[in-house]
């Protein structure tokens, strides 16, 4: 037996491959009759196992904030369910943040890329747990202060103008992005460029939201419109009152106009028209 074949041997009993019976009970029968050999195998061995051990505690080394966030997104208890016309407002979610970390935050619904907001919550560390969900995947977007969370070892974005930081542990990815002196951690068992697209469409769209009113003159059909808007891309955070017969909403101008909303709702048999004068929000 040759050095090579020794070698060999080594790297394959790392690597998890068992060699058949009669090759190991060879190099085992070789290295007896050669007590030094045995002894530099043995220490090869070991360093290799600590070299590999330590690059696996590097790679897994990922900041407080980011384990924080992947741990409370895979013991999240919510379920998963499809599209809702229930979702909580953005205005109820922000006041849970405001809660949880002292600073107002205007979070997307994410409905475009067809999730539908489920729950917002305290979390751990001082930030705040909002859960998003399709028919087959839940979304977390965890807020903290910026200034208390450190980020490190990640790989650096940039696009359409949103600046952030990928994370992965396994096959959930953790996307970090700062503004504002807040940081928003998106996590989901998505792969990297599929959740960074996702941020940062929610970001960039949160940005362009306007305020929009609508004047409606039957209240009977309050519920009903209500769930006729939420229906309509780009069309965000509606609150249909029906007491003072009016509708107020956030709009994506990118997607939708006020007038192609007016038209939808009149094709469906709703009484809608814009309401002038007065402020979305």
């Amino acid at each position: 037996m040759n050095d090579d074949d020794l070698k060999r041997f080594l790297r394959n009993s790392l690597l998890g491959r068992q060699a058949p019976p009669e090759a190991r009970e060879r190099v085992l029968a070789w290295l007896h009759r050669r007590p030094a050999l045995r002894i530099a195998f043995a220490a090869a061995a070991a360093v290799a196992v600590c070299a590999g051990f330590g690059w696996m505690s590097t790679r897994e080394s990922l900041p407080p904030a980011i384990v924080s966030a992947l741990n409370q997104h895979q013991n999240c208890s919510a379920a998963i369910f499809g599209a809702s016309t229930s979702e909580p407002p953005r205005r109820e979610l922000s006041e849970v943040i405001h809660d949880a970390i002292g600073r107002k935050v205007d979070m997307p619904m994410l409905r475009d890329a067809g999730f539908s907001a489920l729950e917002a919550h305290r979390g751990e560390t001082g930030s705040a747990h909002v859960v998003y969900a399709n028919h087959w995947l839940k979304l977390s977007c965890f807020v903290f202060e910026a200034d208390k969370a450190d980020l490190y070892g990640g790989a650096r974005f940039v696009q359409n103008g949103v600046d952030g930081e990928v994370f992965t542990r396994g096959v959930v990815t953790a996307v970090a992005i700062r503004e504002g002196g807040v940081l928003k951690v998106w996590v989901a068992d998505l792969r990297p460029a599929q959740i960074t697209a996702i941020a940062v469409d929610a970001e960039d769209k949160r940005r362009r939201l306007e305020p929009m009113m609508l004047a409606m003159p039957h209240s009977c059909v309050a519920r009903a419109m209500e769930g006729m808007l939420q229906r309509i891309p780009g069309v965000e955070d509606v609150e249909v009152m029906a007491a003072q017969e009016k509708a107020q909403m956030q709009i994506d101008p990118r997607r939708v106009s006020p007038d192609e909303i007016v038209a939808v709702l009149r094709l469906n048999g709703f009484e809608a028209s814009l309401r002038g004068g007065e402020e979305g929000r």
